[in-house]
């Protein structure tokens, strides 16, 4: 995979603005890190309102075989989890992954 690294910009707290080969190893792991936190939250906070909104239709159903099917339902998303972040990842998550990586730098903490 070819990774045009100059196209990506990170802008950090204090304001500057570092393309991720200028960034030091440390930065760029604590930089995956927040990301991934954050989206994290947010998937499991989507996944989340999903369960809520199931388990309040499951009140407007009526008959047995209804509940039974949304029930069914509700315990399928349940077994889901809230996601996989890696399928979620923004771009700049894999230019720094791709620069920790010619750097030599383990990066297997976040593909798992």
């Amino acid at each position: 995979m070819i990774v045009d690294t100059k196209t990506f910009i990170w802008k950090t707290k204090d304001g500057r603005e570092l393309n991720p080969t200028e960034m030091s190893d440390q930065h760029l792991i604590n930089s995956i890190r927040m990301i991934r936190r954050k989206l994290e939250a947010a998937l499991a906070s989507r996944y989340n309102d999903k369960i809520a909104a199931a388990f309040g239709a499951l009140s407007g159903f009526q008959g047995e075989m209804a509940q039974y099917a949304m029930e069914g339902e509700i315990d399928w998303l349940a077994k889901q989890g809230p996601g996989d972040w890696v399928k979620y990842m923004p771009p700049i998550i894999a230019v720094m992954m791709h620069e920790l990586h010619r750097r030599g730098v383990d990066i297997s903490e976040f593909t798992k």
